[in-house]
């Protein structure tokens, strides 16, 4: 505990920490987008996440696989600016074990936007290669940002067609989980799994209830950079690469899982070797031979 002088290691730390997640949320914001899909009624509900991101100058939108399964019952909408947008097209997804997603422990999904898709959804901001983590660093102390739209923290009104959204942030540290990595089936090789409690405290110590994570989904996890105090240099620039797109939250585990975005754009890649005139069709990207997932169109 400091004496309002004199700061402890770990207070630095912290205060680096909630410094650069703020600049690097609002680096990444524009690319965030807030999912929805139809009730019964045909009424817009909050659904999940997704983010905007340009590989090799190909604009693609990027979410996660169980999201985009929702599109067999209704049509998907993503956010922009003050209502949702459809969005249309053939997506390319990860696998499903035996036919079920919760047996799928890459789940995600992504799809080419086209011109007249890029200007509907007012889409001035992706994220580029070189905002993007190689993911060769020990995860070990480094500080990660989770960026979604949960759905408690979305509302729509119907009177005026009109979707007010929140995004949300959580910062914590990659704890590995035999445990977890066992229930998905993976080595947590291309996994992360960020440390998240039912309770958390806010930077002035205050406890709270954390929001539920439900509908961070096909959002982003962001690499802060090394957080070890015995390596912390306080002035120095913060950082931030795009590392992971969040896939789920394990309560059991008390963990975020994300998978890591290289196994995405390896996949992004593989789509893009096929001929133009069948990368907009539904053809399924060339699968991947190594650890990561195969893909059905």
């Amino acid at each position: 505990m400091s004496n309002g002088i004199i700061k402890t290691i770990s207070e630095i730390g912290l205060e680096r920490l909630d410094k650069c997640s703020k600049q690097m949320g609002q680096r990444f914001f524009g690319a965030v987008r807030p999912c929805f899909a139809l009730d019964d009624a045909s009424l817009p509900v909050a659904l999940g996440s997704c983010f905007l991101m340009r590989l090799d100058g190909v604009p693609f939108l990027v979410t996660a696989a169980h999201v985009v399964d929702q599109s067999a019952r209704t049509t998907l909408f993503v956010g922009s600016s003050d209502r949702p947008i459809p969005l249309e097209g053939i997506f390319s997804v990860t696998s499903k074990p035996n036919g079920l997603r919760n047996d799928d422990p890459f789940d995600f999904a992504f799809a080419e936007l086209s011109p007249e898709q890029c200007e509907a959804l007012r889409a001035d901001f992706f994220i580029t290669e070189d905002m993007v983590s190689q993911n060769r660093a020990n995860k070990e102390n480094r500080g990660y940002m989770a960026l979604g739209y949960p759905v408690m923290m979305q509302l729509f009104n119907y009177g005026i067609s009109k979707a007010f959204t929140e995004a949300w942030t959580f910062v914590g540290f990659h704890r590995p989980s035999s445990g977890l990595y066992e229930a998905l089936g993976v080595t947590g090789t291309h996994h992360f799994a960020i440390r998240f409690e039912d309770r958390v405290k806010t930077f002035a110590g205050r406890e709270k209830d954390a929001p539920d994570p439900e509908g961070a989904s096909g959002g982003i996890l962001i690499d802060l950079g090394n957080f070890d105090p015995a390596k912390l240099a306080p002035d120095a620039a913060c950082v931030g690469l795009l590392s992971g797109i969040l896939i789920e939250h394990r309560r059991e585990h008390r963990a975020i899982v994300a998978t890591d975005i290289q196994v995405v754009i390896e996949q992004m890649r593989h789509y893009l070797m096929l001929p133009a005139d069948r990368r907009r069709q539904n053809q399924n990207p060339v699968p991947t031979v190594n650890d990561p997932p195969g893909q059905e169109g």
